[in-house]
């Protein structure tokens, strides 16, 4: 059993999956409290119903702990956002604010799709094959083609026909 005012996950056999605090874990019942702290959730029969049992020993991290990795342009638009987000007596540096911050935004959009561009089909000197593609046969649809024959080996081809069904007819 689970000691009360641990944050777990329970996988029941239905597929549900019910996540709270526990409030009560008994052979009998299961009572956990939700996460929002509005409702309590009760299971009759948990050894029938749960299947799997997840105890949450972390709480998640917050967003502020994370550090990412941002880029050049990213730091840009995040310290004039920062600047637009500043009051301003003066509504005309507002808008010249809001409006330089949707310009920025609009370029880091626009580097984002050449970016995906490139990588998928490869730059215009150098196209990529981003996903090999197949048949049913299991043969890569990019393979070569096969060589053209030269007229002399069509004639030798043609011949060669014509004896073998020459020689099929007398037997």
């Amino acid at each position: 059993m689970i000691e009360p005012g641990k944050h777990v996950k329970y996988f029941l056999r239905n597929g549900m999956v019910l996540e709270g605090i526990v409030e009560k874990d008994t052979a009998a019942e299961v009572v956990l409290k939700a996460l929002d702290g509005e409702s309590l959730i009760i299971i009759h029969k948990p050894a029938e119903d749960i299947m799997m049992t997840k105890v949450v020993l972390t709480e998640p991290i917050s967003e502020e702990r994370v550090q990412h990795n941002l880029t050049e342009a990213q730091e840009r638009i995040k310290a004039k956002l920062h600047e637009v987000q500043q009051p301003v007596d003066d509504p005309e540096l507002q808008e010249k604010n809001l409006t330089e911050l949707r310009q920025m935004v609009l370029e880091q959009e626009r580097q984002i799709i050449v970016n995906k561009r490139r990588e998928h089909f490869g730059s215009p000197g150098a196209a990529r094959q981003a996903v090999p593609y197949s048949n049913p046969l299991g043969l890569s649809a990019y393979s070569p083609r096969p060589k053209q024959k030269s007229i002399a080996q069509k004639a030798a081809d043609q011949e060669a026909r014509i004896l073998r069904r020459q020689f099929s007819r007398r037997r």
